[in-house]
């Protein structure tokens, strides 16, 4: 499986476009027949958010020429789905994305055996083996989706100051792999040769923390 995995984007700094034309490129790049478009982590869209992440962005932001979009919102979508290239968006609600893949039988087929995922932000999180979640008002580490073996991710990874957190996060989960990756930049991922190889998309950071390097 071949991942490519976006930091996400600073909205409020005005790189949502960025974002999304890092992400045309990739689908242009890989050229793939279908498409299937999982926006759980962003059904709820920030307040000052609309008119960027708001219903229909995809389909009019994104570049999507040859491309057939499915939802998997949409049970017909699922089904008629072959193969499809994957791409999750990220968004606050990273739990509600794991819950809603690990629930539906045909999606989480449809995911785990993809030949290319495209994500970002909490998308991009949810792939590790581990994850940060924020259930009952908690902030702790618990089960992903694990495309990403023995590995914990942290998004918007320099952007937000996040270089402790995943160390921290790491030791909790007894991850041996941590990723952070920067707005605006993405690790792309062969799983068959992870963590010996990646290469990076973007001009930001990609940090890579062995377990053998964590200071006890």
């Amino acid at each position: 499986m071949k991942l490519y995995l976006f930091g996400g984007a600073e909205t409020d700094q005005g790189q949502a476009p960025l974002l999304k034309q890092q992400i045309s490129d990739v689908l242009a790049e890989i050229k793939p027949k279908q498409l299937l478009y999982i926006p759980y982590a962003r059904i709820k869209v920030p307040k000052g958010e609309e008119e960027t992440w708001g219903e229909g962005w995809v389909p009019r932001d994104l570049n999507l020429k040859g491309i057939e979009l499915l939802d998997a919102r949409n049970q017909n979508d699922l089904v008629h789905a072959k193969t499809p290239a994957i791409f999750m968006n990220g968004g606050p609600e990273g739990d509600v994305l794991y819950d809603k893949i690990i629930s539906n039988n045909r999606l989480y087929d449809l995911v785990m055996n993809a030949g290319c995922i495209i994500s970002e932000s909490a998308g991009s999180t949810d792939c590790g083996e581990y994850r940060r979640t924020y259930r009952d008002d908690k902030v702790g580490t618990t089960k992903g989706l694990g495309i990403l073996k023995s590995t914990i991710i942290e998004a918007h990874y320099t952007q937000r100051k996040r270089h402790e957190l995943l160390r921290d996060e790491m030791k909790q989960a007894g991850a041996k792999y941590g990723l952070g990756i920067d707005s605006l930049t993405a690790a792309v991922i062969d799983t068959k040769t992870y963590p010996k190889k990646y290469r990076v998309i973007g001009s930001g950071r990609v940090e890579l923390i062995r377990k053998d390097d964590l200071i006890s």
